[in-house]
């Protein structure tokens, strides 16, 4: 970095809802370098589900639902202190982050570009969600056929979509094809690419 000090940065994957252990594993973690963290990013499977009717909106098998942690989680999250971004996974309230693009205000979240994060010479790119063909063509047939003109515009709208049941709970899931095209055209460094088969990733991270 310019200024010649080093930062902690941790990255998280697949949490899956165990928000204890994962606190108990970042406090050792500073404790151990004896350093504070200082950007924690999240790329998939966070499962900040705080409230337990969140988990209706879990896609996946039921035997990954498990709103008896919800109390656990607010708990947690009550006292969690990082700063933290995250794109998500396919186990995510998306209900909530594709509507408001957060969870309070110790999260930020990213459906496609860059994350926010505390450190200003320090450039995160990232994608939510997971792939399905149907997605890069956006809505299928028989989407199409149950839907009313316009087609939804924006994230805000197929979230309203999904509550209303017109929509799958699973197309909060898919990333667009929009959101792939807008990806692949942020600049990269030369030895990286962007794939034409995203997943959730960070696809560079690097000081400006």
């Amino acid at each position: 970095m310019t200024s010649g000090k080093s930062q902690l940065i941790v990255v998280l994957g697949d949490v899956h809802h165990l928000f204890d252990l994962t606190y108990t594993a970042l406090s050792q973690i500073e404790a151990q370098r004896e350093t504070p963290i200082a950007q924690i990013f999240s790329v998939g499977d966070f499962d900040l589900f705080m409230e337990e009717e969140d988990w209706d909106y879990m896609t996946g098998p039921a035997k990954y639902r498990h709103p008896e942690h919800s109390q656990m989680i607010r708990e947690v999250w009550n006292k969690w202190h990082w700063p933290t971004t995250m794109i998500g996974g396919n186990h995510e309230p998306f209900h909530k982050l594709r509507k408001n693009g957060e969870l309070g205000e110790k999260l930020q979240y990213t459906d496609c570009g860059i994350l926010p994060c505390s450190i200003p010479q320090l450039r995160v790119y990232g994608l939510s969600g997971i792939y399905h063909p149907q997605h890069l063509d956006w809505f299928s047939k028989g989407d199409r056929e149950k839907l009313t003109h316009p087609l939804p515009a924006n994230w805000k709208d197929i979230v309203a979509k999904v509550e209303e049941g017109v929509l799958g709970k699973g197309r909060l899931t898919y990333f667009k094809e929009d959101e792939v095209r807008k990806i692949k055209a942020l600049p990269v460094r030369p030895h990286l690419t962007a794939s034409t088969s995203l997943i959730p990733f960070l696809i560079d991270i690097r000081y400006k």
